[in-house]
């Protein structure tokens, strides 16, 4: 099953209710210091996802973000927006995107995080675990400008489950 392309970049994007990750379980590599505010950016990102928080979403993004997904065209800043306005409408309930982040790497003015999304589905009956329905592997580049960490290009390639 593949999501369309819009819907699936505002979850690649952000669409990302996460466990939130301490600094101390992810790689922070270069600028350990700068590293660890990138991380924090991307953990305020996600919840401000999870709350439905849409000015919270778009703080993130770079005016002139470019997001590229495998696949689908290539979306800019009002095309994330219009994609996080209609996947708060319409998100099933128990449908997360959780990210395993690999790897955030800062030097000067900017920043990569490395990490996989999954898309988790609830399962259904007491005690009945999730199930992962797509995986994406994500590299998100942040440049720093006025103090703040922002993306400024965001790649991802859609994993083949087994």
């Amino acid at each position: 099953m593949r999501l369309p392309s819009r819907l699936l970049s505002a979850s690649l994007a952000a669409t990302l209710l996460v466990a939130q990750a301490r600094a101390d379980d992810v790689p922070l590599n270069g600028d350990k210091a700068a590293a660890a505010e990138v991380l924090r950016t991307f953990q305020a990102w996600t919840r401000a996802y999870a709350a439905g928080d849409m000015a919270g979403v778009m703080a993130i993004f770079d005016p002139d973000v470019l997001f590229e997904f495998q696949g689908g065209k290539d979306e800019r800043l009002d095309d994330l927006r219009r994609d996080y306005e209609t996947d708060f409408k319409t998100r099933a309930p128990g449908t997360t995107w959780q990210p395993r982040l690999e790897e955030v790497r800062a030097q000067g003015e900017l920043a990569f995080v490395r990490s996989t999304w999954e898309l988790h589905v609830a399962g259904q009956g007491e005690g009945a675990a999730d199930t992962v329905k797509h995986r994406n592997r994500s590299v998100d580049i942040l440049g720093r400008q006025d103090g703040r960490w922002r993306i400024l290009r965001s790649f991802n390639y859609p994993e083949k489950l087994r």
